[in-house]
């Protein structure tokens, strides 16, 4: 549970939803996040995935690094829950134009650059490098993402058309 989770679910309560959030790991490594998803209104577990986990889901938003084969999602999917990546669900929350940027390496730095060029051309431009999510849902005039593969691999109904290969 971390900087990415929160964020979500400052979207998802200011757009009506009642998100909850389940984390494998120990309340120790939660961090202070739990106290501002109370803070929100926002249900929580720390420790394991309960049955709460999936309850009432319409939706399972799992971070970038939780494998596709792990067994909640399996149980997600065999329930008909809708399972996406994060930059898809908060996608839906904008009109922003976005720039995706993907690779091996290089991923920081170029969407950086790209942001810098952006601004300085006059364009009001949020951006996403790593947890780092201000822009989910803001009202910039366009937005560059950097794209780990794992978060492009969850994407699914963002149409992405490549301006530059390397």
């Amino acid at each position: 549970m971390g900087r990415t989770a929160l964020a979500l679910a400052r979207l998802l309560v200011r757009e009506g939803a009642a998100p909850f959030i389940s984390e494998l790991k120990g309340a120790a490594a939660c961090g202070e996040i739990p106290a501002a998803l109370d803070g929100l209104g926002v249900a929580w577990e720390c420790g394991g995935h309960t049955e709460r986990a999936l309850a009432g889901s319409a939706l399972v938003v799992p971070s970038p690094g939780v494998p596709p084969a792990s067994p909640l999602l399996q149980d997600a999917r065999a329930a008909g829950i809708s399972v996406t990546g994060e930059m898809e669900l908060a996608w839906r929350f904008t009109n922003a134009r976005i720039l995706a940027v993907t690779g091996t390496n290089g991923k920081t730095t170029t969407t950086a650059m790209t942001v810098q060029v952006l601004r300085a051309g006059g364009i009001d431009c949020g951006y996403i490098v790593g947890a780092d999510v201000p822009a989910y849902g803001s009202a910039a005039a366009g937005s560059a993402y950097e794209l780990s593969r794992q978060m492009r691999t969850a994407t699914t109904s963002a149409d992405m058309t490549p301006a530059m290969k390397l």
